[in-house]
Order: C-alpha cells, then structure tokens, then sequence
C-alpha cells in the first residue's frame, strides 16, 4: 500500500498531511481459544462463558478477510452490534487493504 506520509509517529503509525491517522500491519484478529460470553456468539441473551477455538485456516480464509475490507474500526467493543444505522456513533475509522 501507497500513501502519502507527512510524519512518522512510529514503526506503524503516520500522519497524512491532512491529519489522517495511517496504521500500517495491524493485528485485526488473533486465533487460538478465546472466550466470550454465549450471547455475543448465539445471541440467545444466555451470559454464561464459553471457550471458543479460532482455528488459522477460518480466521486467515479469503472470505473471512474480505469481510474485513472497509468496515469501520471502533475503540473496543461496544456494548451492541455496530450496523450502517449507527456505525456514526461509534466508528474512528475503517480497515482497508486486509492480508494475513
């Protein structure tokens, strides 16, 4: 990726001359056994913690990698799902150019 850098804030991190933030080889997801209370997986309102595997050959598939491409980026989880009718409120940025 090719983009215009007026400042270097660190290994990853530039300033555009308009003042946008470029964060370059950021950690999207991570594989492994992760775990997550069952309503954010099944949203069945059950509370209880389950342990789910995030196995490479589903987190790294062309598919779910494209489903990355130009999705905005929030500052940690909000408490509900972010969807085109309020992504404003929550959204800092979006992700572009997703490789493994």
């Amino acid at each position: 990726m090719k983009f215009l850098s007026r400042e270097r804030l660190s290994q990853h991190k530039y300033k555009t001359p308009e003042g946008y933030l470029i964060c370059v080889d950021s950690v999207l997801a991570r594989t492994g056994k992760q775990t997550y209370h069952r309503d954010e997986v099944f949203h069945d309102g059950d509370d209880t913690e389950i342990e789910v595997d995030r196995r490479p050959d589903e987190v790294f598939s062309e598919q779910t990698l494209a489903s990355f491409e130009n999705k905005p980026i929030t500052v940690e989880h909000p408490d509900c799902d972010v969807t085109c009718e309020n992504y404003k409120d929550y959204a800092v940025g979006f992700v572009r150019d997703v490789k493994r």
